[in-house]
């Protein structure tokens, strides 16, 4: 027995040797493979900081030229190619803060040329309210003169004059009276409109009819400049609901300011309809108005003294105030006009114009 054990121990001793060899190669060839591991790791880091520090630095490069770029007002720069992380997060909300900006910038570029404009309107609309106080001085002069100065004469000559002589004086200073009170009662229907206290005062009527009067009432004057004053209406009736007066003040203004401009032809009123729609011309053979001017006219205080316009009468009231008849009666007014050869003024209005409640 104890041989037997003595063979099996020595048999044992034989593994216990082989297993130390096994161990010692293992552990030897573990450590090589945690030197290899090692230096491989170290390596791997050392160039992941190379990468990741080139790629930050690309990245803070991009975005410092986008700020840039942004801070000196180029709000169209965007960054392209983004990428799904933090940095790219960060240029994507520069993008989104650069397009609001540039967004607020063209609103307010919008609003400041608005403010531009209406600084110049007003500028022109103080220019022209001067022109118009001096030539209103004027207007208003010339017929207060002729009244004092006939009716000084009159006063002082009255036993020397013949009732005829007397009787031409009295009908100068009424014709005076009746000019100035024109002047007046355009400037106060102006600043009636304007204080938003003229209010309409609807009937139904017939357009014709009253156009046909406003003629008639107009004709002596045509006559007096050997103007043919004529008019065409393409309905037996146009029936309308609208402000007699005003509408009547609205067409004598044009007429009126259509005669006065013109020396040698005709003014003709023409009335037609269209759908629910009323168009009235008034065409003359005038001195006409220059495509620059069209949008002028029916400004207040405005009045066109190019050539021969400076040498009339009048303040340039008549196209503001017809203007502004018309848009109260929801209508609108349009101008076709060629310099020396005339022009043709169009109202449009609706044919059933209902009371504002």
């Amino acid at each position: 027995i104890s041989s037997e054990l003595q063979e099996r121990l020595n048999i044992e001793l034989d593994h216990v040797e082989n297993w130390k060899d096994q161990s010692l190669f293992f552990f030897d060839s573990l450590e090589v493979n945690l030197v290899y591991y090692f230096i491989i790791a170290t390596l791997f880091v050392f160039l992941s900081f190379l990468v990741s520090g080139w790629y930050l630095k690309h990245c803070f490069d991009r975005l410092s030229k986008g700020v840039q770029e942004i801070s000196l007002g180029n709000l169209q720069y965007r960054f392209n190619d983004t990428t799904n992380d933090i940095v790219g997060n960060v240029m994507r909300n520069f993008d989104s803060m650069a397009a609001t900006l540039q967004q607020k910038t063209l609103e307010l570029q919008k609003i400041n040329d608005e403010l531009n404009k209406k600084a110049d309107e007003l500028q022109e609309a103080n220019e022209h309210k001067d022109q118009f106080l001096a030539n209103m001085s004027h207007e208003l002069r010339t017929p207060l003169n002729s009244i004092i100065g006939f009716s000084d004469l009159m006063i002082a000559n009255a036993h020397k004059y013949s009732p005829e002589k007397i009787q031409r004086y009295a009908h100068k200073v009424l014709s005076a009276a009746e000019h100035l009170l024109e002047l007046i009662s355009d400037l106060l229907e102006v600043a009636k409109i304007n204080a938003g206290v003229l209010t309409l005062e609807p009937q139904e009527f017939d357009l014709n009819s009253l156009c046909r009067n406003v003629i008639e009432m107009l004709q002596p004057i045509a006559m007096n400049k050997k103007l043919d004053l004529l008019i065409e209406v393409k309905d037996e009736e146009v029936p309308i609901l609208a402000d007699r007066r005003l509408i009547k003040q609205a067409l004598i203004n044009l007429i009126n300011n259509a005669l006065k401009f013109t020396k040698n032809g005709f003014v003709k009123l023409t009335v037609e309809t269209q759908d629910n729609e009323i168009f009235i011309h008034v065409e003359d053979t005038g001195i006409g108005i220059s495509s620059k001017d069209h949008n002028k006219i029916f400004k207040n205080f405005h009045r066109v003294e190019q050539g021969l316009t400076s040498n009339y009468e009048g303040v340039g009231l008549g196209l503001t105030l017809t203007q502004r008849i018309v848009e109260l009666h929801k209508g609108s007014i349009k101008l076709k006009s060629i310099l020396n050869k005339g022009s043709v003024f169009t109202i449009v209005l609706h044919k059933v114009v209902k009371k504002e409640e």
